[in-house]
């Protein structure tokens, strides 16, 4: 019972860390429009809220880049190996 639920919490971890290393150009990209946008609004890069809301919309907009046509064939050319 113990290490089914090892292996689910393993099997968590690293399609998190997966979806993590997918979204790293969109959380720079994330990032660096919120630090221009900062030039002319307030915001607060103190805050957690604030990065918490700048990586939920780069998950957000991970996820709907992987579901278009173009992101699916990026995405089947990394995955697949060529010899």
């Amino acid at each position: 019972m113990l290490t089914k639920l090892l292996q689910h919490v393993g099997a968590f971890v690293i399609v998190m860390l997966a979806f993590a290393l997918l979204s790293l150009p969109a959380i720079g990209f994330t990032y660096l429009l919120a630090w221009l946008l900062s030039i002319v609004f307030d915001i607060n890069f103190d805050s957690a809220i604030t990065h918490g809301v700048l990586l939920v919309l780069s998950a957000i907009w991970t996820l709907a880049t992987i579901n278009s046509k173009e992101g699916s064939e990026e995405l089947s050319k990394m995955l697949t190996l060529k010899r």
